[in-house]
């Protein structure tokens, strides 16, 4: 696995086409994913959904999935449930 140092967040990507009510302007939104491990971080924990700015990313492909290293000033909000009414 791999552990990111310092303010470093690990991020799984994953494919939001159609799944959450969240509006966002894109029609394919390639900013969401789930935090996988953390380095020395305050706001946001493994297994939180984040969107994040896509610009800032290093991608890593490891175990047949991508990864994407970013520092946890880049992320832009935690995506609370999915179900919004």
């Amino acid at each position: 696995m791999i552990t990111p140092l310092f303010d470093r967040v690990l991020i799984e990507k994953v494919n939001e086409q159609n799944k959450s009510q969240l509006l966002i302007t894109s029609n394919q939104p390639d900013n969401i994913g789930i935090v996988v491990a953390v380095g020395d971080v305050e706001k946001v924990n493994v297994g939180d959904k984040v969107m994040f700015n896509k610009y800032a990313t290093t991608s890593i492909h490891a175990d047949d999935k991508e990864y994407l290293l970013i520092k946890e000033i880049d992320i832009l909000a935690i995506i609370q449930g999915e179900n919004h009414e």
